[in-house]
């Protein structure tokens, strides 16, 4: 269980790498006043089929005005409780699942340009889960395996001891 629990910890939080990495060149580019026209290039991805990263920028209130990842043809609304933290904090780090079958690693920074006030980053956690619920079934494998052992061990130590106490 807990080498279970280590590696998927691990997994899940490797899976906030790229999104960080992104959201913070991003918010030092505004911070430097560059335009936020010039940050997201490229067609808008439906988040709910891609594997790929995608940006929103939130004003300061959180709601969205640009976005490269759509959600059934609208760009990614969070909950509210999401910004309250990361102005509380300066960042958050959420998976966020905003409709059955659909679940996304995502990273919301705190930025001081003008009209933005928070950079958001996301991807599909679709890999990652994949790679934990393998994990799972190899963990699983290995325990069924091990107590195999320890019950083959055991009859044969009790056969041991019983052939031991007849002579």
């Amino acid at each position: 269980a807990i080498l279970y629990l280590t590696v998927q910890q691990c997994y899940r939080m490797r899976a906030n790498d790229p999104q960080l990495q992104i959201s913070s060149n991003i918010c030092d580019r505004l911070s430097r006043g560059q335009p936020a026209g010039n940050l997201f290039n490229g067609d808008s991805l439906d988040i709910a089929r891609t594997q790929s990263t995608f940006g929103v920028l939130f004003d300061p209130s959180g709601q969205p005005i640009q976005s490269t990842g759509l959600l059934n043809g609208k760009m990614p609304h969070l909950p509210s409780g999401v910004f309250a933290f990361t102005q509380d904090k300066g960042e958050d780090r959420i998976s966020w699942q905003p409709e059955r079958g659909v679940r996304i690693a995502m990273v919301i920074q705190q930025v001081s340009a003008p009209g933005i006030g928070f950079v958001g980053i996301g991807r599909s956690l679709k890999d990652v889960e994949e790679r934990i619920q393998n994990l799972g079934w190899m963990v699983l494998i290995c325990w069924l395996i091990s107590i195999g052992v320890v019950i083959v061990n055991a009859i044969f130590q009790l056969k041991k001891t019983i052939s031991a106490l007849s002579n």
